[in-house]
């Protein structure tokens, strides 16, 4: 029986500790009670926090000792033996002896439980208590105390740094608002190219095909003349690797091509469908894809609607 009480304490000591309260059958419920660090008379030490155990009489059923055991892993046909044996044994200790005994933990009689040993709940009781001793410390703005343990305390001038601390997230900040400023003042002197192409493809004198080196007749000289300015730009763009672009258009991009005339295939699919054609150097590659205004469309249906039409493999970068 004895031995079969110290493994009961240790269970009720274990659960005690992990969930700070524990309420055993027939008995009634233990509770952890911290309390904080302290300073002692005349502040002159300073005393460790402290955990006590308390007893209530009464028993609750969400933190029974069978259930805390449960919770924390045990088996439950092992953990109901348990219960089940302590309640013989603390049923015939009561009938023999009037009390209950717990080793390291405490004596339950006549409805009171008293606590063997303070410090066995304590998990603060190794921590030492601090000596100290009070200084008194300048009142004038701008000093802090300085001090060791094998020095005297001695106050020590430091200067005030709020007003730099400042400086730094102000210039930031007026940094951050020039650049939205200039990020949303728009450009109204320079036409954007992709514009002059739409005006000239859509204008009544052209097909709306693409242009490229084979161009269909036109009747107006002076819009002939523009449309093969455009080509030879155009051209220009292409053996440099550098397209242009303007800052309101984006890209859904559609393939990547070794050979020119795919890319020029996909080119003329993407006229013929009433989009404007991009190409870009990718190492050794062109890559081809859809311009579009980014002011007016959203780029994820806009690529959606690609995929339906020229491309199911479109992406955007």
């Amino acid at each position: 029986m004895i031995e079969r009480n110290l493994m009961y304490s240790r269970y009720i000591h274990q659960m005690l500790v992990e969930y700070g309260v524990v309420s055993i059958p027939e008995m009634g419920t233990l509770y952890l009670k911290r309390t904080s660090a302290f300073f002692g008379e005349n502040r002159s030490k300073i005393y460790p926090p402290r955990e006590l155990c308390e007893f209530k009489s009464h028993v609750d059923s969400d933190s029974l000792l069978n259930v805390l055991m449960v919770k924390s892993g045990f088996q439950e046909n092992q953990v109901q033996t348990v219960i089940d044996n302590f309640k013989k044994d603390f049923y015939q200790s009561i009938q023999e002896k009037g009390n209950y005994h717990l080793p390291y933990l405490g004596t339950f009689a006549d409805g009171q439980f008293v606590v063997e040993n303070e410090e066995n709940f304590n998990k603060y009781a190794l921590f030492p208590v601090i000596d100290i001793a009070p200084i008194s410390i300048s009142d004038k703005a701008g000093y802090q105390v300085q001090h060791s343990v094998h020095q005297a305390y001695a106050p020590l001038k430091v200067e005030s740094k709020v007003k730099d601390n400042y400086i730094f997230p102000i210039i930031v900040a007026i940094l951050a608002l020039c650049v939205l400023i200039l990020r949303f003042i728009p450009n109204e002197d320079k036409k954007p190219e992709t514009q002059l192409k739409k005006e000239i493809v859509t204008s009544d004198t052209i097909a709306p095909s693409p242009i490229s080196e084979e161009v269909e007749p036109i009747q107006d000289t002076t819009t002939l003349i523009v449309v093969k300015e455009l080509v030879q730009e155009s051209q220009a763009d292409e053996n440099t690797s550098e397209p242009s672009k303007d800052t309101n258009d984006c890209v859904v991009y559609v393939g990547t091509f070794e050979k020119p005339d795919n890319v020029s295939k996909m080119v003329n699919k993407i006229s013929n469908n009433g989009y404007h054609p991009y190409t870009e150097s990718y190492q050794s590659y062109t890559r081809v894809g859809v311009q579009y205004d980014c002011r007016t469309m959203n780029s994820d249906s806009f690529k959606d609607v690609i995929r339906k039409q020229i491309e199911k493999d479109a992406w955007v970068k």
